[in-house]
């Protein structure tokens, strides 16, 4: 189980600032998605940072985050990395985690919470979790039971937990993924739909996050393509992030 996410003020869309890695860490294989489901209002300018040998500051990424918010592949160095804002030639790290040993790609899924706004980062390598070809990763990180749908196979996915689903596969190569979430009043209420072309060469991420103004926003997120956005009043629309 990870952590479930409690409602924070948050923003809807996000501004993402692409700034070359170092050559250590555009030569290394190693690469990082972070994925936001809650940030400061107003959200900081934010660095993706390490420390070199030497004990300097070294920069990977630069971003604008809010909440919902996922960034695309970044390259980044094995051990500790940290998120930290920049004051001047100040580096203050606000949060630090561990790249996963061993991971070819890893998520980092941040969160901001308590009265303090305590930064958190959890780390995830799918491949630890029998995430293999021609499955779905389901992820819940709202407060919100959800339900989601491959074809035939309906699955509840409760606040603050993960499933691995196999859709159902239609004969003619197509399934359709629902997703749905119970509210304060138990009314479900529908959130995505479409029809998927099933591939078993592929691995899809599908994760279920806060949203202040439509409860929750479904993203879904290709192993190694651009990020998805589909929300109910845009459910047949390609946006990447």
């Amino acid at each position: 189980m990870f952590p479930a996410c409690l409602r924070i003020p948050a923003l809807a869309c996000a501004f993402l600032i692409v700034i070359p890695g170092s050559a250590n860490a555009q030569k290394d294989s190693t690469r990082l998605r972070l994925i936001f489901v809650s940030c400061p209002v107003p959200p900081p300018q934010i660095e993706l940072v390490s420390k070199s040998k030497e004990g300097e500051w070294e920069q990977h990424h630069e971003l604008q985050p809010r909440s919902p918010f996922i960034t695309e592949w970044i390259a980044v160095p094995t051990g500790a990395l940290f998120l930290a804002v920049r004051e001047g030639e100040t580096v203050t790290p606000v949060a630090s985690f561990t790249y996963p040993d061993g991971a070819k790609r890893a998520l980092a899924i941040v969160s901001v919470k308590g009265p303090k706004g305590t930064w958190q980062v959890e780390t995830l390598d799918p491949s630890r979790l029998r995430f293999s070809k021609g499955t779905t990763l389901v992820a819940n990180y709202s407060e919100w039971p959800g339900v989601v749908a491959l074809g035939k196979r309906r699955e509840k996915i409760g606040p603050g937990k993960r499933r691995v689903l196999k859709p159902a596969v239609g004969e003619d190569g197509m399934y359709r993924m629902m997703v749905a979430y119970t509210d304060e009043q138990a009314r479900l209420v529908p959130c995505y739909d479409r029809y998927v072309s099933f591939t078993s060469e592929g691995r899809e991420f599908l994760l279920l996050l806060p949203d202040e103004v439509l409860g929750l926003k479904v993203f879904s997120l290709p192993e190694f393509g651009p990020c998805l956005l589909y929300t109910s009043d845009a459910a047949d629309e390609h946006r990447d992030v």
